[in-house]
């Protein structure tokens, strides 16, 4: 990215987490994440509350390269070359739908985008593998999200913007 591009990417990116922290769309943790424009890396962010992530700790890794938290994410960017940004969180409410084996369906015109169904991953507990990321990218498909059973949810999309809180900014 050039540096132009690069700040207003970080700009949307805190951004994006403090809606995401301030909208209770999370607890302590959730995961943003960008690709970069040559497409091979992701810009990322430290394992911490989005409420205290700063700019200038945000960094760009591979989609190889382990580094905590990442593999849901670098699994999405792999199995969909058309994907800009992945957004995991746990919201309270994603969970217990989750957990009673429901799924999101659009019932309002903020949620068409969600026109093609929310997947629901079934198995249980951190996302930490890179084949078990693998598993939740293949059952995402061609969809926007998937719900990840007790653990929240990821949502895909072509800007921070889209998968974050489009009418927000």
């Amino acid at each position: 990215m050039t540096d132009d591009t690069d700040n207003d990417v970080k700009k949307d990116f805190i951004a994006a987490v403090r809606i995401i922290y301030r909208e209770g769309l999370s607890d302590a943790f959730a995961h943003l994440s960008v690709r970069s424009q040559d497409g091979n890396e992701m810009m990322f962010m430290p394992r911490k509350s989005p409420a205290l992530v700063q700019s200038e700790e945000l960094f760009f890794v591979d989609f190889e390269k382990p580094v905590p938290q990442s593999s849901l994410h670098q699994a999405m960017y792999k199995a969909r070359p058309d994907v800009k940004a992945v957004f995991h969180f746990h919201s309270p409410a994603v969970i217990l739908l989750s957990v009673v084996g429901q799924t999101i369906r659009p019932m309002h015109n903020y949620s068409a985008i969600f026109y093609q169904g929310v997947p629901l991953y079934t198995g249980t507990g951190q996302v930490e593998s890179p084949a078990r990321a693998g598993e939740m990218a293949k059952l995402l498909g061609n969809a926007k999200a998937l719900m990840l059973r007790g653990h929240g949810a990821v949502v895909v999309g072509q800007s921070i913007r889209e998968v974050a809180c489009s009418d927000c900014f």
